[in-house]
């Protein structure tokens, strides 16, 4: 996740400086705004990639948080969709459904292990299997956790 700081420099040039190194490094947007002082810097919102196939899911969970976190929001309708998003977009972590017709979770979870530009993602499974020992299975994959 994103950490918080605020950056305090003068000028335009050394603003420019600071955007265009902040962006070689993460590729993501910062936010700008001006003091009395300079310009402040703030840490970019942090993105979070939703895999579900079903569409109200992704959207009931887009709304959710962007509305209470005003996180940006990434959806990926399938496995592999998702392997591809996370790949390009590297989102700070990945809420995705266990059941999903061709690639399952826990299968796209395997491949994206198996990339490097996806490996440190941290995953978040979605489930309705409330069964001890799916849960435990599930579990025992490695993600960061399962709901």
């Amino acid at each position: 996740m994103a950490k918080d700081y605020i950056l305090v420099i003068t000028g335009q040039q050394s603003l420019a400086k600071v955007i265009r190194k902040r962006d070689r490094k993460s590729s993501r947007h910062v936010s700008v705004s001006t003091s009395r002082r300079g310009y402040v810097l703030f840490p970019p919102v942090p993105r979070i990639l939703i895999i579900d196939d079903e569409d109200d899911i992704r959207e009931v969970a887009s709304l959710a948080l962007e509305a209470t976190a005003g996180w940006e929001i990434l959806t990926a309708s399938n496995g592999q969709e998702g392997i591809q998003r996370a790949a390009k977009e590297k989102p700070d972590a990945i809420l995705m459904d266990v059941m999903m017709p061709g690639m399952d979770g826990p299968t796209t979870f395997k491949a994206m292990q198996e990339n490097p530009e996806t490996a440190g993602i941290p995953v978040i499974l979605l489930t309705a299997k409330v069964q001890g020992v799916d849960q435990r299975r599930f579990a025992g994959l490695g993600v960061t956790a399962v709901l």
